[in-house]
């Protein structure tokens, strides 16, 4: 098996790769937000911040992405986008519904906006690798912590998290969530950059 390399930036080659790594992984999420998996595609397709994002690469193949928020959000949503892709008003009540999920970053914050793994590369250290790489990026660039989410619906990725130092600092539940997303609540945790 060959080394996977950590990056930052997505290559043009390798954004629809990415667009359709992310979409699967937050597939019940995106597709509340977006409606079909091909609203999904496309608006990621158009929005997604090629400059916002460490990528796990392996034989020139994308095998993970973590999205970052370093001045403006891996997926970078556009009005605009919503337009064209839904119709006017459409657009409105979709665009209003995902001010809700905003997650601005405070001063000296790098936030996380998500990490996704290949299926055929889970179980070989591809998110081990990405953290490292999203901590080393906050540490070069002089942050003083890393924020992410996680819900109550994936233990193993909280359980790498606080592996690798990260501390619940609140959890907020949704209960209303469990049936179009799939998860009832979500933790903020956040590893301070020595």
């Amino acid at each position: 098996m060959s080394e996977v390399i950590i990056q930052v930036g997505l290559p043009d080659r390798l954004r629809a790769d990415a667009v359709q790594l992310y979409a699967e992984a937050f597939r019940r999420k995106a597709n509340f937000l977006f409606g079909s998996r091909a609203h999904t595609s496309a608006v990621l397709q158009s929005d997604l911040a090629a400059d916002q994002v460490l990528i796990a690469v392996q034989e020139d193949r994308l095998v993970g992405l973590a999205g970052i928020q370093h001045g403006r959000p891996f997926v970078d949503l556009h009005f605009t986008t919503y337009v064209r892709v839904f119709g006017w008003f459409t657009a409105v009540w979709r665009y209003v519904l995902l001010i809700g999920f905003h997650r601005a970053a405070r001063p000296g914050e790098l936030v996380m906006n998500g990490i996704a793994v290949d299926a055929k590369a889970r179980g070989q250290g591809v998110g081990t690798k990405l953290l490292h790489g999203v901590i080393e990026f906050a540490q070069e660039h002089g942050y003083q912590t890393v924020r992410l989410d996680v819900v109550d619906t994936n233990p193993r990725a909280r359980q790498l998290y606080e592996r690798l130092g990260f501390a619940a600092t609140k959890t907020q539940r949704h209960p209303q969530a469990q049936r179009v997303m799939g998860f009832s609540a979500s933790t903020t945790m956040i590893k301070h950059i020595a």
